[in-house]
C-alpha cells in the first residue's frame, strides 16, 4: 500500500512539475522581438537591420522593395509617447501616376502617403499619437497598386521602394 501511494506522488509531483514549467515558459519566456533594441532609424540598405523587417519586402536593391500588397516591420519604442515618423520612399510607375500608401502602427491608421515620384526618393512625415504606440510595435504599409513583372529569371512584383525609416519622439512641452 505505502509503495502504491509514494508511485502516485511521484506521478503527481512529475505532472504538477510538467504544468509549471509550461506556465512560466508561456508567461515569462521571450520571442524574437524582445531581444530587438530600441530602434530610432530603420536602413532598409543595411542587412543588419533585417530582424526588424517582418513581412512582404524584398532583399537588397538601392533600398527595399515591397513586394506584396502590404509589408510589416516591427519597432520597439518607449510607450506611451507620440512620435514623429519620417519614410524616405519612392513608387513604382503606376497608370494613375501615383502609388497611395497607407501607414498603419499597431493596426491603427496613421495617415497615407500619395508617392509620385519614381526617380529620386521623398521623405513623408506622418504624426503617431501617443496611444498608438506600445511596448511591441507592429507598422504596416498598404499600397493601392502592385507592379508584376516578367523577365527571364522569375516573376517579381513591386510597389514602393523604402530607403530608410526615422522614428523622432515628439517632447511635450508642459
Amino acid at each position: 500500500m505505502k509503495k502504491k501511494i509514494r508511485f502516485y506522488t511521484i506521478v503527481f509531483i512529475y505532472i504538477l512539475s510538467f504544468f509549471i514549467v509550461l506556465f512560466i515558459v508561456q508567461n515569462y519566456s521571450k520571442t524574437k522581438e524582445d531581444y530587438l533594441l530600441p530602434l530610432y532609424e530603420l536602413d532598409f540598405n543595411d542587412e543588419t537591420y533585417s530582424s526588424y523587417i517582418k513581412s512582404g519586402f524584398g532583399a537588397i536593391e538601392e533600398g527595399r522593395w515591397s513586394n506584396e500588397d502590404k509589408s510589416t516591420i516591427f519597432i520597439p519604442l518607449s510607450s506611451g509617447k507620440a512620435y514623429e515618423v519620417l519614410i524616405s520612399v519612392k513608387a513604382f510607375p503606376v497608370e494613375s501616376g501615383e502609388q497611395v500608401m497607407e501607414v498603419l502602427v499597431n493596426n491603427q491608421l496613421v495617415g497615407e502617403a500619395r508617392i509620385s515620384n519614381f526617380e529620386n526618393y521623398e521623405t513623408y512625415i506622418l504624426q503617431v499619437p501617443p496611444e498608438y504606440i506600445g511596448e511591441s510595435n507592429y507598422i504596416t504599409f498598404q499600397y493601392n497598386s502592385l507592379k508584376s513583372l516578367v523577365n527571364e529569371e522569375n516573376m517579381d512584383k513591386k510597389s514602393v521602394n523604402f530607403n530608410y525609416i526615422r522614428f523622432r519622439e515628439i517632447k511635450d512641452d508642459n
